[in-house]
């Protein structure tokens, strides 16, 4: 246990409660996260524990009656209890007697409150490792209606189910877009308090704020604007791209890009085929623009910068025949999500740096909290928070023959959004403008 010494308690004579509400944080993504793990939620786990859960499977045809008996490829992910946080603290005796033993409840929701905000930042920053499709640039405002309905139409021309979209976005945000005519976008009425992050729906997506969205610091050619020509392409032993290299980098005592900035691939570059994803199902040409994820942070040199990319590119020439005639591989056709064939000469241009927003839908942001063991000697209860939906362990006891009493909170957990079912939404760290 802590030092009790340490506590800053005030002398029981002023010590009085005051009835002042809490100041809490979004738990957005705890109470809207995919929760149902059959038989994970309820037993006992460990840290490391993984589930795994499949996704849509993807096929190949033929345009013929005769079948041509490609691959079915089962598609899964991997969901892994690797995050743990807690919450103690100790009195003396004489503490606990005359300054907290009437407060214990709110001492507890206090703890609650530390650790929930733990969780949904950290099931948030999952936003930056895990999407690729973005809307927004990190310059440009997100302020408007009409912006947010121009969103959710690009998210839907990849692909979508019809399961419950969800778009996060920041807190400070509201305002603004209140202001430039979004009447309906507003509270519901008659919610509970604890479910303040709902905000409203619109074309069956639930827009709910948040406090504690994460900020990607963009590399250098983020933040000054450089638009980047591909001069080599990198291809995996199956032809799919996992890395480019650029020119144009203009500042070099920097990272030109970091791990978690996005990019997108130029249109009305001179002598070029405009790129486009194929979408999701059935690999047609889509109407969104080809963007990735930068995986890892990287320095330039003389001017230039090797990018890794997520997710890998399958263009035309990566799945065509061996002869690369223009025959597609039947068995390799259901890979494809890039219209053309990628060449160098390609322009790119990465995002700057942003609050990062999300859409997702298809219960596709997952959050697991497996019960813990018992604590023993001590008694020990696993409980639900009822404002925030936190899972978590609480255990008390003492020192024998010492004159110290203490109580912890603490919850392990894992949590993991499916890249294909997410699309990030980059509102400018000034997001808020001025306070006045």
């Amino acid at each position: 246990m802590g030092d009790t010494s340490l506590n800053y308690l005030k002398a029981v004579q002023t010590y009085q409660e005051s009835g002042l509400a809490y100041l809490g944080n979004s738990f957005a993504y705890i109470a809207n996260a995919n929760k149902k793990f059959l038989n994970f939620e309820r037993l006992t786990a460990n840290l490391g524990d993984t589930v795994t859960f499949d996704t849509q499977p993807l096929f190949s045809g033929t345009n013929s009656l005769v079948a041509n008996f490609g691959p079915a490829v089962q598609k899964v992910e991997t969901l892994t209890v690797n995050q743990e946080y807690s919450v103690g603290f100790a009195f003396s005796a004489q503490q606990f007697i005359f300054n907290a033993k009437e407060y214990m409840v709110k001492f507890g929701k206090s703890a609650q409150r530390k650790l929930a905000t733990k969780v949904e930042e950290n099931s948030l920053s999952n936003i930056l490792t895990s999407t690729y499709r973005y809307f927004g640039d990190g310059s440009t405002a997100i302020n408007s209606y009409g912006q947010l309905a121009k969103s959710l139409a690009y998210y839907r021309n990849y692909g979508h189910t019809n399961d419950g979209i969800k778009m996060f976005i920041p807190d400070i945000s509201e305002p603004a877009i209140v202001s430039t005519g979004l009447q309906q976008f507003v509270l519901k009425r008659n919610e509970e308090s604890a479910n303040s992050w709902e905000i409203g729906n619109y074309q069956g997506c639930d827009f709910l704020r948040s406090n504690l969205l994460p900020i990607q610091y963009a590399g250098s050619c983020g933040v000054k604007g450089d638009v980047l020509t591909v001069t080599s392409i990198h291809r995996q032993s199956d032809g799919g791209i996992d890395y480019v290299v650029c020119s144009g980098v203009t500042t070099s005592t920097v990272a030109a890009v970091n791990a978690g900035d996005c990019f997108s691939f130029q249109d009305g570059v001179t002598n070029k085929q405009n790129l486009r994803f194929m979408t999701y199902e059935g690999q047609v040409p889509s109407s969104c623009p080809v963007q990735c994820r930068v995986t890892t942070t990287a320095t330039p040199d003389t001017g230039s910068v090797q990018i890794n990319l997520s997710p890998v590119l399958y263009d035309l020439y990566a799945v065509e025949t061996s002869a690369h005639d223009g025959t597609i591989d039947p068995d390799k056709a259901y890979l494809q999500n890039v219209n053309i064939t990628i060449t160098t000469g390609t322009q790119i241009k990465l995002a700057n740096s942003h609050i990062a927003g999300c859409i997702v839908d298809g219960n596709a942001a997952f959050l697991a909290m497996p019960q813990l063991p018992e604590e023993i000697p001590f008694p020990t209860a696993n409980m639900r928070d009822a404002d925030s939906g936190l899972s978590f362990r609480q255990y008390y006891g003492s020192k024998f023959a010492e004159n110290q009493r203490g109580m912890v909170h603490d919850c392990i957990w894992g949590n993991r959004i499916v890249p294909q079912y997410a699309m990030r939404i980059c509102f400018p760290l000034d997001v808020g403008g001025s306070l006045t």
